[in-house]
């Protein structure tokens, strides 16, 4: 299973759990789409049990995908629903309110 965390405006962090694999050349292979369906032509590759994706698009949902490639080559992909969430806008400051009566 594939957890999603930190998630901010712009990224995400996920890990998952390591798969045995008896081949100790192995790695993970991650992509990801819009939920519209929008691919993204970049793929991530790590050989840890996580990795951050930066660069996302604030409220706008995805799925990411994550698969096992070793030796005997590419396993089926895992993957997850994560909505990164719209930006908060901050307090206003540096102003003065005056009422008058």
């Amino acid at each position: 299973s594939i957890l999603a965390t930190n998630i901010t405006a712009h990224s995400v962090t996920l890990s998952w759990q390591s798969v045995s694999y008896k081949y100790t050349s192995r790695y993970y292979r991650i992509f990801y789409q819009t939920t519209a369906g929008t691919m993204n032509a970049t793929t991530t590759t790590t050989t840890t049990d996580g990795t951050t994706i930066a660069g996302l698009h604030f409220g706008t949902s995805y799925i990411f995908y994550v698969a096992l490639i070793g030796s005997g080559g590419e396993g089926p992909a895992g993957e997850i629903r994560v909505s990164i969430p719209q930006d908060v806008p901050l307090r206003p400051s540096g102003f003065t309110v005056n009422v008058h009566n």
